[in-house]
């Protein structure tokens, strides 16, 4: 999934799946640098983090901003005035989102986009980078307690549309939470349906291990004192 050599871009939405999502890859990153003590970083990946703001979102970026200073990652933040589009249509919003993400990718030489959550491949594929979900197999129960164990500075969206959403996600989860009930094999049973959707196979080098995410050594995050 990650090679040697790739610029890999983080979007963060400050939610607990993309905050979860940058400390693993940080750490995967930290692993990587101890096994290749090589100053130039060959066999190494470089990191960097977007942030897309809608003008009506009044963030406190300060912790985040924070945080990856303190992990040394390169950031960027993009604020857009979408509030016409946006309060309309989620898909319109989030298809301008991506657009921007893509073109920070762009500008600054970044060749692979890590995502929490599904975005457009098609798109990625137009623009030439590699999309990467490393968070696909995780249960989201499981990064919900490490980003809790973690101490990450998780930041709530201000999007009405974006809440509706979580609204039907909700509603959702709790069919799938009843039906895990009755058959405590659902989610098995999902993954190996969408695994060959994902490019996997019983040869694949990638193998699913229940809540992997809870072996990550965890760096707890304090917020600065004032």
């Amino acid at each position: 999934m990650i090679h040697p050599g790739d610029r890999i871009l983080v979007h963060l939405s400050g939610g607990k799946s993309s905050m979860a999502l940058l400390h693993c890859l940080h750490a995967y990153q930290e692993m990587l640098q101890q096994e290749n003590p090589d100053p130039e970083g060959k066999g190494v990946f470089d990191m960097g983090a977007v942030v897309v703001a809608l003008a009506y979102e009044n963030y406190d970026l300060l912790p985040l901003v924070n945080y990856l200073k303190a992990l040394g990652v390169t950031y960027y933040y993009e604020k857009q005035d979408m509030n016409h589009y946006c309060s309309h249509s989620l898909d319109l919003c989030s298809s301008l989102k991506q657009k921007v993400i893509y073109n920070v990718a762009r500008k600054y030489g970044y060749t692979v986009l890590a995502l929490a959550q599904n975005l457009d491949e098609m798109a990625a594929r137009d623009l030439k980078l590699r999309l990467i979900r490393p968070l696909a197999f995780c249960r989201e129960k499981t990064i919900a307690e490490f980003v809790k164990t973690a101490r990450l500075p998780v930041m709530k969206t201000a999007c009405p549309i974006c809440e509706q959403s979580k609204m039907e996600q909700v509603r959702l989860k709790e069919i799938l939470a009843a039906e895990e009930n009755n058959n405590p094999h659902l989610f098995s049973s999902i993954i190996s349906a969408i695994s060959p959707l994902l490019h996997l196979s019983s040869q694949s080098d990638i193998v699913y291990e229940p809540d992997t995410i809870q072996q990550t050594k965890v760096i707890t995050w304090i917020k600065p004192e004032n």
